[in-house]
């Protein structure tokens, strides 16, 4: 199943976020691993999942030179991103791989891609650690 077909109630962005750049946070699918997991667990999963943002963030840039490697660390992105819900870091992190893998990744397109990705970290950032709070 496509996660377009369990997107509901995304989380609204916060006040401090940039305006024109949504969360892009299904709160269903943090809600269900709550459940699933229970609020401690939960929110050390999310916990692992932003003290590790920036470094594969970082590794995302680092690699944009290398096609395979740059893949690799979109797909190291994107996993984690979408096992959370995140689709604003993990639908561009899966276009990216995605646009590498069938030999279309020109560089326009993985510039747009990346700042895609960039955008939606701080965001990301402020409304997972909102929801933590929130628990």
């Amino acid at each position: 199943m496509s996660h377009e077909a369990s997107r509901h109630d995304p989380i609204e962005v916060p006040p401090d976020a940039s305006p024109d750049v949504p969360s892009g946070i299904d709160r269903r699918v943090l809600d269900g691993l709550a459940v699933e997991l229970g609020p401690t667990v939960i929110g050390k999963v999310i916990g692992v999942y932003l003290a590790e943002l920036d470094g594969r963030l970082g590794h995302i840039h680092e690699c944009r030179d290398d096609p395979a490697r740059l893949a690799r660390a979109a797909h190291a992105l994107a996993s984690p991103s979408a096992t959370l819900g995140v689709w604003a870091v993990a639908d561009p992190c899966r276009a990216l791989e995605q646009s590498i893998e069938d030999g279309d990744a020109t560089p326009e397109r993985v510039t747009t891609l990346v700042a895609e990705i960039d955008a939606a970290i701080d965001p990301t950032r402020i409304t997972l650690d909102r929801w933590i709070d929130g628990r």
